[in-house]
């Protein structure tokens, strides 16, 4: 807000309300309102449980994570910089839904991603890129996820 109280819209401010308007059209707060046929459909599909809660659909989520590590699609492209993070964010999801496993090939992967992404002692965000904490802390995480010493 500027010192009028008025709001400063910036155009990744309004990309957010837009895609939070987007995704607000599929949250459910009361499942009572939805039509029978509906709530039989989504239990079949496996989003709900038989006392219509929402499920995670854990394996797909297991399936969708691993993908990433083998690589991600073009429309990922603005995060290059982010390649610790990147890292990351899977493994540690992988870890969390307790499908960590002791894939050697997928650490090996990991490690050789954020090899690239070293400079010096530290990370940069991608390869040729200068180190600085943020990389470099992603990175450690990550490595730590993985049981790895380097």
């Amino acid at each position: 807000m500027d010192d009028l109280g008025a709001m400063n819209y910036s155009l990744t401010l309004l990309e957010q309300e837009e895609c939070e308007s987007v995704c607000a059209r599929f949250l459910i707060d009361d499942f009572a309102t939805v039509p029978a046929s509906q709530l039989e459909q989504m239990r079949r599909e496996g989003l709900l449980d038989e006392e219509n809660r929402p499920r995670l659909m854990r394996e797909k989520h297991i399936q969708y994570l691993r993908k990433g590590l083998a690589g991600l699609s073009g429309g990922f492209v603005a995060l290059d910089a982010s390649r610790p993070w990147l890292v990351y964010w899977i493994i540690h999801a992988l870890d969390l839904l307790e499908a960590l496993d002791e894939d050697e090939d997928m650490k090996r992967r990991c490690i050789s991603t954020l090899s690239k992404c070293k400079a010096g002692g530290a990370f940069g965000g991608g390869p040729r890129q200068l180190a600085h904490l943020a990389p470099t802390y992603a990175a450690t995480l990550a490595l730590c996820c993985i049981g790895s010493n380097d």
